[in-house]
């Protein structure tokens, strides 16, 4: 298992001379990748330490297109901004034709989408969208950052549409149905949507949205777009009217008698930024933080474990005797790495460890001696590191191994459990311990 984010780079490197021409080669792809994520590891930086602070200058609802200052939601391409939440709206006539939503953070400077839901024919989710961001009162510009992702060159201009208004009923808030459907609402600047996700897909599955009006006690939505299937007794240009409280995190809809065919209240929680992130757009990733905590767990120091195999050796998932095998981690501040060095009964490797901004993941590339490449990717979950492994021999072969890694005893003891399959050899909890000796 060798340590960084290859912890247990597992790698099993036979030192022979005909390989060393082969290796050499490796470790020049190593350099140039190294080189090539320099800037958006600064960029990744500075992010992170600004990264919520300046959210609220993008809150609102802005549009590509010339839009009259009284809004109609009906058609256009819309994006909004509330609490952490982004959603990019496409709307033709009264219909939600696509959407995506997720979180979003901005530093003052770049801005990252990371879209988590969306509308089936929508092929934007479960990535992330790096843009740098410059603002006025009423518009911003957005550029994409090359080598950030599929919008590194794109160029926009967004337009505020209204006004800049907040009161206690703006923001994001949700609903869980019965079904585990997920309901979430933004409520912002005279705009409001919501929208049902299914969870098992991530697919929107149902949405109303248009324009709202609140006196501070009276509040009344009118329908100026849904998505096709959503409620079939439903029309553009109704109306649905409440009287709304907010109490804490609650918002509180109580129905008038004049509403007909509706239930008699609803109840909705209040979804934060930091929640939102949490929920959202950390799911599966790292942030720069995650990598320089990592990097505090390996640096400077010495691991050694008794081990069955490692990642990348012909027995691993066999039932062998056990053997030592030992890593040593150092850290560089320019660029940002993790440099580890093994030996083992087989030979020696060599693996790098840094962090990509543009997937939100650390990344370990393992060299062996042999000809083996692994790249794996980390990140944390509920306590525990969870690293996805994709190794390749010299033959061309792939395998994928999926591992937890638990510290333990003050830091000084790593638990890695493997599991996957390597060529026609199922790994199951195969159990790898590592101590720290100095």
């Amino acid at each position: 298992e060798i340590s960084l984010g290859l912890v247990g780079s597992e790698m099993c490197i036979r030192d022979r001379s005909h390989n060393l021409p082969k290796y050499l080669n490796s470790m020049k792809l190593l350099i140039t990748a190294t080189a090539l994520i320099c800037t958006l590891v600064a960029r990744a930086d500075h992010h992170e330490k600004h990264e919520d602070g300046n959210i609220h200058e993008l809150e609102g609802v802005w549009a590509k297109h010339e839009h009259s200052q009284k809004p109609n939601y009906g058609s256009g391409f819309y994006k909004v901004i509330a609490d952490g939440v982004h959603r990019v709206l496409w709307l033709k006539e009264g219909v939600l034709t696509s959407m995506h939503g997720g979180g979003v953070t901005y530093d003052g400077e770049i801005m990252i989408e990371t879209p988590t839901y969306s509308t089936p024919n929508n092929g934007l989710r479960d990535q992330n969208f790096m843009f740098k961001v410059s603002t006025d009162v009423n518009s911003f510009k957005q550029s994409g950052i090359p080598g950030s992702g599929n919008f590194g060159n794109l160029k926009e201009q967004w337009k505020r549409i209204g006004k800049k208004e907040r009161n206690g009923i703006e923001g994001v808030w949700t609903r869980i149905h019965a079904n585990g459907n997920i309901m979430q609402k933004v409520i912002i600047d005279n705009f409001w949507q919501w929208v049902v996700i299914d969870p098992r897909t991530n697919h929107v599955v149902g949405s109303l949205g248009g324009k709202y009006s609140f006196d501070g006690k009276n509040y009344v939505e009118t329908t100026q777009f849904m998505l096709e299937g959503t409620l079939d007794n439903w029309r553009i240009g109704r109306q649905w009217k409440a009287k709304a409280i907010v109490k804490k995190d609650k918002l509180l809809f109580e129905i008038s008698s004049e509403t007909e065919g509706e239930s008699r209240g609803e109840t909705w929680s209040k979804m934060d930024a930091q929640a939102i992130r949490k929920h959202d757009a950390l799911k599966g990733k790292a942030t720069l933080n995650d990598f320089k905590r990592w990097v505090a767990l390996h640096s400077g120091t010495t691991w050694e474990g008794k081990v069955n195999s490692t990642i990348g050796e012909s027995n691993l998932g066999q039932n062998t005797i056990p053997y030592t095998v030992r890593f040593k981690c150092d850290a560089m501040e320019k660029p940002n790495l993790l440099s580890t060095r093994g030996i083992g009964p087989n030979g020696s490797f060599y693996s790098t460890t840094y962090y990509d901004p543009s997937e939100m993941k650390i990344v370990s590339i393992n060299l062996g001696a042999s000809g083996m490449v692994t790249e794996s990717k980390l990140y944390r979950e509920k306590g525990v590191w969870m690293r996805n492994s994709t190794y390749t021999k010299p033959d061309g072969q792939k395998s994928d191994l999926h591992s937890t890694l638990r510290f333990s005893d003050n830091g000084n003891t790593l638990t890695i459990l493997i599991n996957g399959e390597v060529g026609q050899t199922v790994v199951e909890k195969q159990k790898n311990i590592w101590k720290r000796i100095k």
